[in-house]
């Protein structure tokens, strides 16, 4: 589904062909990041298929994954861009990073649960 126009697709290359053709304007083609390679640090796993987590856990692939969480939070929210950056920048620590770990203990989203909207970048 389009999150612009709320039109539905039967696969995911007719929803990027529709980006392409009908919001080209809201892409960002000057950027060589793509968000589906961050996915690993915001837990898309857990918002799309929440059977994953009962998988054996990787401590390589949750360290790389909390590096790259840390990485995120210290471009986007840099904490030498003053007070409200640095709790933005703590808050993003503890609701995404923090539960890179094989211990079991620590859950993506702990307050309030699994996430039903994604939010914008």
């Amino acid at each position: 589904r389009c999150g612009y126009c709320k039109k539905s697709f039967r696969a995911e290359r007719f929803l990027d062909q529709h980006f392409d053709n009908r919001h080209y304007n809201l892409l960002n083609v000057n950027q060589s990041k793509c968000l589906a390679d961050l996915c690993g640090a915001l837990h898309c796993d857990f918002v799309i298929n929440s059977n994953l987590l009962k998988a054996k856990c990787n401590p390589a692939a949750a360290a790389r994954n909390r590096h790259l969480c840390e990485s995120l939070a210290n471009s986007c929210f840099p904490i030498s861009q003053g007070p409200s950056a640095r709790r933005l920048h703590e808050l993003f620590l503890r609701q995404f990073c923090d539960a890179h770990t094989c211990s079991g203990k620590a859950k993506p989203f702990p307050r309030g649960g699994k996430v039903s909207l994604f939010f914008k970048l």
